[in-house]
């Protein structure tokens, strides 16, 4: 475990001297990963807890931090008991992540993450919890507005998923 925690710091320092953000999959270690964080925040520290699976209160010391959180498709797993936290989580904390090709949402669950599923589940997250989502459109500007700003060179490859084949995988959630 020392040795985890000393590699750990050392690519916080890392990203700090190159302001690069830091993500962390943490998994049955939050509490610890969350002390180490803020022993080293400076406002300088970036990042996102990736796949979060924690608490409100962790989402809370989370946001202290200045972090985001992760948010993919085991939000919809009955085991995760994600949905009953998800309204507690401000939004401009939220990053939807596909994790491709793993954690397809319910019902993909074992399937491949692809275009069209993220399209599927933003779809239902928007309408399951009243979440003020950008939509597809307003969402593809802002990616390619931000990787203008980047010079970083962007296309859309899965415009056409989300648009054409979005009503394929327009399926009812089992409940």
């Amino acid at each position: 475990m020392e040795e985890q925690i000393l590699a750990f710091e050392r690519q916080i320092g890392w990203a700090k001297t190159h302001d690069l953000p830091v993500i962390i999959h943490s998994r049955e270690s939050l509490d610890l990963t969350i002390e180490i964080v803020t022993r080293h925040q400076d406002g300088r520290l970036k990042g996102i807890f990736h796949c979060f699976g924690g608490s409100t209160e962790q989402v809370k010391q989370i946001e202290q931090l200045g972090f985001k959180v992760g948010i993919g498709g085991v939000v919809t797993f009955k085991k995760a008991g994600l949905d009953v936290l998800l309204p507690h989580i401000p939004l401009q904390m939220m990053v939807l992540e596909t994790d491709a090709p793993y954690l397809a949402p319910v019902p993909y669950r074992g399937s491949v993450m692809s275009p069209p599923i993220f399209c599927w589940w933003h779809s239902e997250l928007r309408k399951s919890w009243k979440l003020r989502f950008l939509s597809w459109p307003e969402l593809l500007l802002t990616m390619q507005r931000w990787y203008m700003e980047r010079r970083i060179k962007f296309a859309l490859p899965f415009r056409g998923a989300c648009f054409k084949r979005e009503q394929r995988f327009q399926r009812k959630v089992p409940g």
